[in-house]
């Protein structure tokens, strides 16, 4: 049966640096201490104008009580911990500043990959991103804007053309984001609500907050 935990961490670049989590954080969500036999993923990117910027992915496979040598299992986490150190300290380096960004086609890019591992049981997504889209539909545009507000439903059939979202059975989305001023909150409210039903109507969790703790 499976029993991994895989979690992708999308990192939006085009806004100011996010509060990212430190490794720790991330490395004790795995639950590798209590539970040392089982496996993970970690899959990091940037999201920007062109869909992708760099990516990071490792691979900690699942094993056996009776198939593992605790020594080498010891040393095969602590490795798989270091390669997430090293990826969230390159994260927060990065340069930022592009203009455009464009969140809903890769996210849900992503959520369908991640709801196809087969091999996870425990399915998280970390979105760090203001949701300030500003491509085809911008939060900018004062017509997109009032559409968010009056007609929410046809922004969403928007999204749903662009990038449809599988079944997310099991997928856990986590929108995070702290909002500069009232109305940057509202227009993250709307975003993440109109996100968390397209989520939600496909069957998975979606839970907004400021910070990966809170």
């Amino acid at each position: 049966s499976p029993d991994s935990t895989a979690i992708v961490i999308a990192v939006d670049i085009t806004g100011g640096k996010p509060a990212l989590p430190t490794a720790q954080e991330l490395i004790r969500v795995y639950d590798l201490e209590q539970n040392p036999t089982r496996g993970g993923s970690f899959r990091m990117l940037e999201l920007s104008d062109i869909m992708y910027e760099r990516v990071q992915e490792y691979t900690l496979p699942s094993t056996t009580q009776l198939m593992s040598n605790p020594t080498e299992r010891s040393e095969e986490i602590k490795t798989f911990g270091d390669h997430i150190s090293m990826a969230m300290s390159l994260e927060a380096n990065s340069a930022r500043g592009r203009d455009k960004s464009e969140i809903w086609p890769p996210l849900a890019k992503e959520l369908n990959m991640l709801s196809a591992k087969k091999t996870a049981s425990v399915k998280l997504m970390y979105a760090f991103s203001d949701l300030e889209q500003n491509t085809s539909f911008s939060v900018y545009d004062s017509a997109d804007a009032r559409k968010l507000i009056d007609s929410p439903d046809v922004v969403k059939a928007l999204f749903k053309s662009k990038a449809p979202l599988n079944d997310m059975t099991g997928v856990e989305l986590h929108l995070i984001y702290a909002a500069k001023n009232y109305r940057d909150s509202e227009r993250y409210a709307r975003m993440a609500q109109l996100i968390k039903e397209m989520v939600e109507e496909q069957h998975g969790k979606v839970i907004i907050s400021g910070s990966l703790t809170e």
